[in-house]
């Protein structure tokens, strides 16, 4: 039996925790409130480096025990080592809510991200109309976005 358990558990409180403050997020882009935005991203921010030192925990444990050949590692070594598991082994019941609750934060994650990016641009279009920016006048940026190559109307100087 190798001493993943408590790790393991770790990483499911950290992922619930990971799962509420993705639907804080969400709350919060709807009431654009920015301070409670910028504690939500730090609060994500700290329990993701905390899940990062946790795999990097097992990962040396994997290694201690065998499990993983550090000098030569193969893909998929600890999911073959956890089908040999038994169905109803601790270990593998914990990886399967860790992965399943990974799944979930996926997916409110990338609601996020929508979210997040259908307000920038309603603010980037908000700001273009302030500077008086006409539509027709835009290049494409290297990222694929586009932007205002003229702002010669400014409706603040009229």
């Amino acid at each position: 039996m190798l001493p993943l358990i408590p790790v393991l558990k770790r990483n499911i409180e950290l992922l619930n925790i990971l799962l509420d403050l993705l639907t804080q997020e969400r709350a919060a882009f709807g009431s654009l409130n920015t301070t409670r935005i910028q504690e939500i991203s730090d609060a994500k921010q700290s329990a993701i480096d905390e899940l990062d030192s946790l795999g990097e925990k097992q990962h040396k444990i994997l290694c201690k025990f065998g499990v993983i050949n550090p000098r030569k590692p193969e893909p998929g070594a600890f999911k073959n080592w956890l089908s040999q598991q038994s169905p109803d082994d601790e270990t593998r019941l914990l990886v399967e809510e860790c992965e399943e609750l990974l799944v979930q934060c996926k997916g409110k994650n990338f609601a996020n991200e929508r979210v997040l990016s259908s307000v920038r641009r309603r603010n980037q279009a908000m700001l273009e109309i302030l500077k008086g920016q006409n539509k027709k006048h835009r290049v494409y940026t290297a990222t694929g976005d586009s932007r205002p190559i003229s702002s010669k109307h400014i409706i603040g100087s009229a």
